[in-house]
């Protein structure tokens, strides 16, 4: 049971109740009662919307004590059960200028279209925007790029339509602040190919670009360059995170591709099918985290036939990550493998930072007597297996996960 500190004590009898906190800021004249709550909200008034909201005590009489200048950031969506959106956003207007993360709720744009634009005018200041944008409001965009020159995330996957050109009205050339966007999310979006590259070289500082288009547009117009340039020069990008799903024979192309385009990468996650595309990861230099699935022995009727014996099919000839392990290991904090075969002391010795490791359908290679140093920076630890598979976890397993707990004192 987690030990709760006298703050959270605290924290929670203002919680449980809170009517009488907003009672006393609503009534009282007394001043120094009046600085303590004042104190309350400049210290925890994001910690209060969360928690009320959470147990479902949120009630339109406190917008006004818990909507105030001292906080930070503000999502509506937390708000959607009050009936006072009115007030809501009036006091929002009120204190969006020292907003740094806002996140607006659908409805707002179904029946406060005129106020969402005001709202947005005023945030000069936020760095984290999340909204979804309908249909008929998508010039929004350009209220974005104008008003918004300290953005850093714009995150727009709770969308499913947003227009070729509001998009590249991010990059436009007479508000070039937005230019310095680090994080796009728009995941449930369909766009053009040559938007997307449009956007990647408009945005020189973008690092996280989520769209399931990306990978398609980064080696189609690489290939595109190739054919018409000659790549004199290579067009590189600043990208930081990279999903490469699985292409099929176009597998160690692409990853050959975007070792090279994209040099920055700290986060992959890849499927593989061959030792060479597992190879190919490590050509990523800067790797910190790391999803790696295999699809070797896929074969379903062939899988079928080894849980029946109760044989895990990945217990057969799976590919070995030690060598990617020995090569890159030491600067991963985060590791997820599934299905590959991997030495539980190298795993140890070459992954000194790991803060988290998940480990699904692993062969594991146990060494008897291995000395290994202590995994201290290892905080969280899963261990799956196939949930459709009878086959019992082999002593060498259970050896292995037992290294690794012995080895990991600060698992929580």
């Amino acid at each position: 049971m987690e030990s709760l500190s006298l703050e959270k004590l605290c924290l929670s009898s203002i919680i449980n109740n809170f009517s009488i906190f907003n009672f006393a800021y609503s009534t009282s004249e007394d001043v120094s009662l009046l600085r303590n709550l004042e104190f309350l909200q400049k210290l925890y008034s994001t910690y209060l919307i969360e928690n009320l909201c959470e147990t479902k005590k949120l009630k339109s009489e406190y917008v006004k004590f818990l909507v105030n200048k001292y906080l930070k950031e503000f999502n509506f969506k937390k708000f959607l059960s009050l009936t006072c959106w009115e007030e809501l956003i009036e006091r929002v207007v009120e204190i969006a200028k020292g907003l740094l993360k806002v996140t607006f709720a659908g409805r707002m744009f179904e029946k406060h279209p005129k106020k969402v634009q005001e709202i947005i005018e005023l945030l000069g200041n936020v760095e984290h925007l999340c909204l979804y944008i309908p249909f008929e409001y998508d010039r929004i965009m350009e209220y974005i790029t104008r008003c918004c020159p300290n953005l850093k995330e714009l995150d727009l996957q709770d969308n499913d339509y947003i227009s070729d050109k509001a998009l590249r009205t991010l990059c436009r050339v007479e508000f070039p602040s937005l230019r310095g966007l680090r994080v796009l999310r728009l995941d449930n979006v369909k766009i053009r190919e040559e938007t997307i590259i449009f956007m990647l070289k408009n945005m020189p500082y973008l690092e996280v670009f989520n769209t399931p288009y990306l990978i398609r547009a980064l080696y189609y117009f690489h290939k595109k360059d190739l054919a018409e340039n000659k790549l004199h020069t290579v067009q590189k990008y600043s990208l930081t995170e990279l999903a490469v799903h699985y292409a099929g024979p176009k597998q160690k192309e692409y990853l050959t591709i975007f070792t090279v385009l994209c040099p920055e990468i700290k986060k992959l996650h890849c499927t593989v099918d061959n030792k060479v595309s597992i190879d190919l990861c490590s050509k990523f230099l800067k790797l910190e985290e790391l999803e790696m699935i295999s699809i070797h022995n896929r074969n379903n009727s062939f899988k079928t036939l080894l849980r029946s014996s109760g044989v895990s099919p990945y217990q057969l000839n799976p590919m070995k990550l030690n060598t990617f392990l020995k090569i890159r290991g030491k600067n991963l904090t985060s590791l997820f493998i599934h299905g590959l075969a991997i030495s539980t002391s190298l795993l140890i010795q070459s992954c000194q930072k790991l803060e988290k490791l998940n480990l699904s359908e692993i062969d594991f290679h146990y060494e008897k007597n291995a000395c290994v140093p202590s995994l201290k920076y290892l905080k969280s630890l899963r261990i799956s297996t196939d949930t459709d598979s009878s086959y019992i976890i082999s002593s060498t397993a259970a050896d292995s996960l037992s290294l690794i707990l012995n080895s990991s004192p600060n698992i929580e």
